[in-house]
């Protein structure tokens, strides 16, 4: 997208501009010479070697599409339908029923909220009181209103998108997106929230994101070619769709909503050269996805309880394993046996007294 985009209005309709590309192109058959004009001038479509644009309408969409700075019909239709502008009210739910949840006496309900929205709040389900005084000015209060219980949960939600406040990341909200490559460290602010370093060619993603998120972000990185992820919420359908970028190398993805369904998809990633994941609900049927990751170099899983050597030894079928960190977890002697004969193993971790902080010869 080039700056003449500027040119679309601050709440631009999707079917105007369709609405415009057919009567641009009855103006073009009916032989109008501004139409006609406006199809010579429209660049031709990468590959075309300057052919004009056809009078069809996907010619006629193009068409217009270049007017307005894009590269072609489904960058522009893209652009409009990722834009944020009436998003806050999907945010203003959440922060609703995750007041409602933290001020209930049901020990699963802030995980109901965390399903239905695909984030990553934190889960007190052992300890309803810590729940409810996460809601800390509601829970101070005599009154203990609704109304303080949603400002909590606003408060909370602004933070976990790295606001300091939910006025804040309304402003944010309401934004025109910007372009990824104006800055070396760009942080996008406008949903999806995430962070691009393009000295280490890394994708971070901020706070929780609903699929739709992850869709604009995974198109952010296929059209970038950005091979490293870096995110504390994916969801199985996220880790699905991110196993369709065959370009990824890098993946860190630790999460509460992660399971072993999730990590079945990690097993299309034979490409993976780091993984760092992690998660409540991965167990060892998870790692089973490691014995196709052969050109795997660094794996990291800390403190994820579900793990132990059976699942350990999947790493068997890693010949190039560099580094492996698996403290926290139940693996032990099994992990050592499927390490052994790693010439490449310069670092391992474990619980196991035998091996902390060594590698095997």
């Amino acid at each position: 997208m080039s700056d003449s985009a500027s040119r679309l209005p601050a709440r631009p309709s999707l079917e105007q501009l369709q609405k415009r590309a057919k009567e641009l192109l009855r103006q073009h058959r009916a032989g109008e010479s501004a139409a006609l004009q406006r199809f010579r001038v429209a660049s031709p479509r990468p590959g075309d070697s300057g052919v004009p644009q056809e009078a069809t309408l996907a010619g006629a969409q193009f068409v217009i599409a270049r007017e307005h700075g894009f590269e072609s019909w489904a960058k522009l239709k893209h652009y409009i339908e990722a834009l944020p502008e009436l998003r806050i009210e999907e945010y203003e739910q959440l922060a609703q029923d995750l007041a409602v949840a933290h001020m209930s006496t049901d020990a699963n309900a802030v995980r109901e909220v965390n399903r239905k929205y695909s984030t990553g709040f934190i889960e007190d389900f052992h300890d309803l009181l810590t729940m409810q005084q996460r809601l800390t000015t509601w829970f101070a209060s005599e009154s203990r209103t609704p109304d303080l219980a949603l400002g909590d949960a606003r408060r909370m939600i602004a933070h976990a998108y790295g606001f300091q406040s939910w006025a804040m990341f309304v402003e944010s909200v309401t934004q025109p997106s910007g372009d990824p490559r104006s800055a070396r460290r760009f942080m996008s602010s406008t949903p999806p929230f995430y962070q691009i370093d393009w000295k280490v060619n890394r994708l971070t993603a901020q706070g929780p994101q609903s699929e739709k998120n992850w869709e604009t972000i995974f198109a952010v990185m296929a059209d970038h070619n950005i091979a490293k992820l870096e995110s504390r919420g994916i969801t199985d359908n996220a880790m699905k769709r991110l196993a369709q970028i065959d370009h990824v190398t890098h993946l860190s993805a630790s999460s509460n909503a992660l399971t072993d369904d999730g990590m079945k998809h990690v097993a299309s990633m034979p490409q993976l050269l780091e993984l760092e994941i992690g998660g409540p609900q991965i167990t060892d049927r998870g790692l089973e996805a490691l014995r196709h990751l052969t050109e795997l170099r660094r794996f990291q899983s800390c403190w994820t309880r579900g793990i132990s050597d059976s699942g350990a030894t999947n790493l068997a079928f890693c010949d190039h394993l560099e580094s492996v960190d698996l403290m926290g977890t139940a693996a032990g002697d099994g992990l050592i046996q499927a390490l052994a004969g790693k010439s490449n193993l310069r670092r391992l971790k474990t619980q196991c007294d035998r091996c902390r902080n060594q590698a095997p010869a």
